[in-house]
């Protein structure tokens, strides 16, 4: 503190001339101590404010970590049970397509099977009446 500036201050507003042994110095200089020890609580309080809205803040942050870690797994195993739920339906299809693909791989069978017995019986009585058709061509060459 400029004593000698204050003193110049209160003269030049007051037109009151103050000696630097006055008083009013000793107020001043309590009231500068009174002043300065209230600051220091004031920052002492300001800064406990500070680490505690920090760790508020660190908590804040690690709940919500948490919060999407958990969101996350969540996620995955919702997304997980629909990608099975998706692959049991295909499977079921693909057996269903399979299963009517062999029966009718069955039939073809089948049918093919009784094409090649017809066949069969077709070119045996093809062969029998070759046969009595030279047999009577023979005789009717006999005879003459």
């Amino acid at each position: 503190m400029d004593v000698q500036h204050l003193i110049g201050e209160v003269a030049r507003r007051h037109n009151v001339l103050v000696d630097p042994g006055d008083p009013i110095f000793v107020a001043v200089t309590l009231n500068e101590l009174l002043v300065a020890e209230y600051v220091g609580a004031v920052e002492l309080a300001l800064a406990r404010a500070e680490k505690t809205a920090r760790v508020a803040s660190l908590e804040q942050a690690e709940q919500a970590r948490q919060a999407a870690a958990q969101l996350m797994t969540d996620a995955t195993k919702q997304f997980g049970e629909q990608v099975r739920a998706a692959g049991s339906s295909l499977r079921l299809q693909l057996e269903k397509l399979i299963e009517r693909s062999v029966r009718s791989a069955q039939a073809a069978a089948s049918e093919s099977s009784q094409h090649r017995m017809a066949s069969f019986w077709a070119a045996t009585l093809a062969t029998v009446c070759a046969c009595v058709a030279a047999a009577v061509v023979g005789v009717a060459c006999w005879k003459l």
